[in-house]
């Protein structure tokens, strides 16, 4: 079985295309990226909700802390 990684959110556009992937017969490995985002704790419980439900072998979640230090306002 092919192994694809798929960026996912928690939101619904993601969510579909893992599915839609692992239908297709792929190994999903979920990446997720918290980048100081109001939403990161609800985001990241809805992606671990995800990852489960694929019966995942393996899940990434990457924090970004850097954009905090670029002094933007982040929006999601």
């Amino acid at each position: 079985m092919q192994k694809i990684i798929t960026v996912l959110s928690g939101g619904m556009d993601s969510s579909l295309t893992a599915y839609k992937m692992r239908e297709s017969g792929y190994e999903i490995i979920p990446l997720h990226f918290s980048y100081g985002q109001r939403t990161a704790n609800r985001e990241l419980k809805a992606f671990n909700d995800i990852a489960d439900s694929l019966e995942v072998k393996k899940r990434y979640h990457l924090q970004l802390p850097f954009f905090l230090k670029l002094e933007l306002e982040l929006h999601h």
